[in-house]
């Protein structure tokens, strides 16, 4: 096995934050196509500090802003959609 430095990966393979597998109970609020709002009871399941992967069963666009809250803390954030898979 090999230990390679982090500044020795190419800039597409570094991570700016850890991973944490952890489910996390959100609420995700978006407008959908129509402009209709709508929110969505759901979870985290892996975060880190600069994003999240969040499990949706609304249909969103890659640079959509949506606004994510933690219901335990009240704590409510705008964000973007950056990758759909």
């Amino acid at each position: 096995m090999t230990i390679v430095s982090p500044a020795d990966l190419r800039p597409q393979n570094r991570r700016r934050s850890k991973r944490v597998f952890s489910r996390v109970p959100v609420v995700v609020r978006l407008r959908d196509a129509g402009k209709q709002s709508q929110s969505e009871k759901t979870e985290a399941i892996v975060v880190n500090d600069h994003g999240a992967l969040i499990l949706l069963t609304s249909t969103v666009q890659v640079n959509q802003i949506i606004r994510v809250e933690n219901p335990f803390v009240g704590e409510e954030l705008l964000c973007r959609v950056t990758t759909i898979g």
